[in-house]
């Protein structure tokens, strides 16, 4: 099985300072690349100038459609998940791991600390007797606990991915989970989505 280089530079200059390291790599790089930006700014340019000198070919990919079934609304700041901002956030396992665990912690934190203040007096008592099954309700949207997992999607089966620390409450969403998608017939949708898109794709290249 091949090595697939997993080296990430983000830096001003990081094409031009690691020209070599880049050689070292292959003789063939695929340059990916919006319509415009890169080519207006000089980017595009000094990318092909670096790989030319280090005797590298290289292929423009800058003829990227967009996907006509999804409804793609571009970056967002991670304070904008919460809120709903997309449906799906696809970013790198790291960030995404980073991601998950920090609002994890901040949901657990938010109740605790809810529930304490409840409690700081006798009024705060009584108001969370009346506020009681509203607030459980509410509180029960940032409980992780509640979520189960989450889905592996790709596969013929059904998996769903549960944290290491899970305890029986998720184990038992996570199985839930697994009945609603196999009910909902989740992954022959996927693989029909699939086939459906590949097949738009390939009539529009015929001219269809």
């Amino acid at each position: 099985m091949r090595n697939i280089p997993t080296d990430i530079y983000i830096e001003n200059g990081a094409v031009k300072n690691h020209g070599g390291e880049i050689a070292e790599l292959g003789k063939k790089a695929m340059i990916v690349t919006g319509r415009h930006s890169s080519a207006v700014n000089g980017s595009l340019d000094d990318v092909k100038a670096v790989l030319e000198s280090q005797g590298i070919g290289y292929v423009i990919y800058n003829d990227i459609e967009e996907n006509p079934y999804i409804n793609f609304v571009g970056s967002i700041e991670a304070r904008e998940i919460p809120n709903g901002a997309a449906d799906v956030v696809v970013c790198e396992a790291f960030v995404g791991n980073v991601i998950l665990k920090l609002y994890e912690g901040v949901g657990a934190t938010l109740i605790s600390k809810v529930k304490q203040g409840m409690m700081t007096s006798l009024r705060s008592k009584i108001g969370a007797l009346l506020v009681k099954p509203a607030l459980k309700e509410t509180l029960k949207s940032f409980d992780a606990s509640e979520y189960g997992g989450a889905p592996l999607l790709g596969l013929k089966g059904l998996v769903v991915k549960t944290h290491g620390s899970s305890k029986a409450n998720e184990f038992k969403n996570s199985i839930l989970q697994c009945i609603s998608f196999s009910e909902e017939k989740i992954p022959q949708k996927v693989q029909e989505h699939l086939a459906d898109y590949k097949s738009s794709r390939e009539a529009a290249k015929d001219g269809v």
